[in-house]
């Protein structure tokens, strides 16, 4: 979990959705070619090009599949070890075809349709446009919630449809529950209702921070770690959390380890959950130094001494942290193998959505493969305390003792709590009002927000629908003046046009719908 949370709509890649069975041998040879590019940094045009040979095979004998080998294709020139390779245009032309060609329900449209959102989000090889980013981060997680990280951003921002915080939280829910990194973006907003609920919230370190990760977006890493700075100085936990976090990994150009720690640490002693993470994790790899020059001993007191930060997160709900615990009582790392305890934190990470802690794990050179299969090992099986990590000795749970570690998981607390008792103290208060989004100027209107906020449902009230619904009608007739138009992105803002319309009629509204809806 670092700044590029904001990016946590490039999460899954493409190879990683697999191939199934029924796919043809074509398509098969088309994705061991596209690996051979991908996997090598000295591949080059004679990789490429038998990959170019292997995609018009697939379209040739099976038209059907066509979709799918553009999008494999595609990881070409975006992912992979020769960067030298990357191109923005060609990808850009591939998803472009395959969103036309994928089944509605097939998984790697969802993907298209993010990786299409973020080309306009970024302002990559298109004019940067929210609009458009929204629309295709909106289609992207009607397809599969785990590319729902943009559309909760973008909502959460009001960049491209109207600034819906308490909705944008229960989307990085949902993120969370789909198994995606998100929660550094929900306590960030959970921190921001309870200040204000408190009458504490530093407004100007939020928009400083509002401003980071504004900037993150746009790519301009040093107005954006100008931004984060100047937020952290004022002691905003989010900000001190980010700014640790990039100064420890020196995404933003700047790296300074233990100024990272610091920060961290400063974070987490103000009580901010995924600090106590970070911190923890963070400050191991800090005093073990990759492993360099410490005894097998030293790393395990360096362990040790990380274990009481994941305690505190994990006691509060963080998912990652608990997923962390189950690992490091299941291997031993900095204490005795208590397979039990491994299993009830296994299970409660499990049941919150998380995979294995990717991101922190990462960090110290386990494989998420590894973590997420080792996490799976613990709730099938119990391994003999005291076991030698090479020599694993399985004894099956009998009914009665998982039955008793499965009630022990469910009673550890859980991101969703913690969320749920935030929006429902902000219900409960007059004064309160939403910092990042429309105001209620009642506490029925208040209400409403929340209860849409807990139930994920829709914004409600007409002029909501009717703002929206307009915007996007002045974005086709944009499109249809361009000396290209695009018909693709017409379609799918007059799909959003008519979405607004109906959910507006269901609730109730009536709202004046407009000739560009159809044109």
């Amino acid at each position: 979990m670092n700044a590029k949370r904001i990016l946590i709509a490039l999460m899954c890649l493409t190879i990683g959705l697999g191939i199934q069975a029924e796919d043809s041998k074509e398509l098969k040879k088309l994705l061991k070619a596209v690996r051979k590019v991908t996997g090598h940094e000295k591949s080059g045009d004679k990789e490429v090009g038998e990959a170019e040979k292997a995609l018009q095979l697939v379209i040739e004998k099976h038209p059907e599949e066509a979709g799918k080998a553009r999008v494999y294709f595609a990881d070409i020139y975006g992912f992979g070890k020769n960067k030298a390779l990357f191109d923005d245009a060609k990808a850009l032309k591939l998803y472009r075809q395959a969103i036309g060609e994928l089944a509605p329900d097939d998984k790697l449209l969802g993907f298209a349709y993010n990786r299409m959102g973020i080309f306009f989000e970024r302002g990559k090889v298109v004019p940067q446009n929210f609009d458009s980013a929204y629309v295709y981060f909106e289609k992207a997680q009607e397809v599969d919630k785990k590319y729902i990280g943009g559309y909760a951003q973008l909502t959460q921002m009001g960049l491209g449809t109207n600034a819906d915080p308490a909705y944008a939280l229960t989307c990085y829910m949902e993120g969370i529950a789909a198994g995606i990194d998100c929660y550094m973006n929900a306590t960030s907003l959970c921190y921001v209702f309870e200040q204000e609920l408190k009458g504490t919230l530093d407004k100007e370190a939020k928009d400083l921070h509002g401003a980071y990760l504004a900037k993150s977006l746009e790519d301009d890493k040093p107005a954006a770690l100008q931004y984060l700075k100047k937020a952290a100085d004022r002691k905003y936990p989010p900000a001190m959390t980010d700014l640790g976090l990039v100064l420890f990994s020196g995404e933003l150009g700047e790296q300074d380890k233990a100024a990272g720690v610091s920060w961290l640490e400063q974070a987490a002693e103000a009580g901010f959950i995924p600090a106590w993470h970070s911190y923890a994790s963070c400050s191991y790899e800090y005093k073990n130094n990759g492993g360099q020059g410490h005894s097998v001993s030293e790393a395990m007191q360096f362990y040790r001494e990380s274990m009481p930060g994941y305690e505190k997160a994990a006691e509060l709900g963080f998912a990652l942290s608990q997923s962390g615990l189950a690992n490091m009582y299941f291997i031993g790392l900095g204490v005795e193998p208590d397979m039990e305890k491994a299993y009830v934190y296994a299970k409660a990470a499990k049941d919150q959505g998380e995979q294995g802690g990717k991101d922190q794990w990462n960090m110290w050179g386990i494989s998420p493969i590894l973590i997420h299969a080792a996490n799976q090992t613990i709730l099938d099986n119990v391994i003999e305390p005291g076991h030698k990590s090479t020599h694993l000795v399985k004894r099956k749970l009998s009914p009665e003792k998982k039955q008793e570690l499965d009630a022990a998981a469910a009673k550890l607390p859980t991101l969703k709590q913690y969320v749920t008792r935030v929006l429902n103290q902000y219900a409960a208060n007059a004064s309160a009002s939403l910092v990042l989004g429309p105001k209620a100027s009642t506490s029925a209107e208040k209400e409403q927000q929340v209860g849409k906020a807990v139930t994920g449902a829709s914004a409600a009230n007409a002029g909501f629908y009717q703002k929206a619904y307009d915007k996007f009608g002045r974005q086709v007739q944009k499109a249809l003046k361009e000396d290209v138009v695009n018909r693709d992105l017409i379609t799918s803002y007059q799909a959003t046009m008519k979405k607004y319309a109906q959910e507006a009629a269901a609730k109730g509204f009536t709202i004046e719908r407009s000739e560009w809806e159809t044109k």
